[in-house]
């Protein structure tokens, strides 16, 4: 009996340690999904801009190249912000699978 209350103690002293070693990647990921919302937030906006038949006149040209340079970075970035959350995600399910107990 002193054997399996000395294991379980163990067992949640390594469980604590592993939460703790995860906290990080967990705070990281919470910041990479703020900045895909507000990412995604910049994308339909530009989007609904480039939707406005009149920027496509001769006066909004210079507009239009403007937009179209700003959906072109924020695309890039949002895929690369997106593989990071992959990678974030994978890692934390890869740690965070049961080992044992739970």
């Amino acid at each position: 009996l002193a054997h399996s209350a000395a294991a379980r103690k163990e067992q949640r002293r390594l469980d604590a340690e592993k939460r703790q070693k995860l906290q990080p990647l967990r705070k990281e990921l919470q910041k990479i999904e703020a900045r895909m919302e507000k990412l995604n937030g910049k994308k339909a906006a530009l989007e609904s801009e480039l939707a406005d038949p009149a920027i496509y006149e001769a006066a909004g040209t210079e507009r239009l190249k403007q937009l179209l340079a700003a959906q072109t970075a924020t695309a890039q970035e949002l895929a690369e912000v997106e593989e990071r959350w992959l990678e974030l995600s994978e890692q934390l399910e890869e740690n965070c699978s049961p080992s044992g107990a739970q």
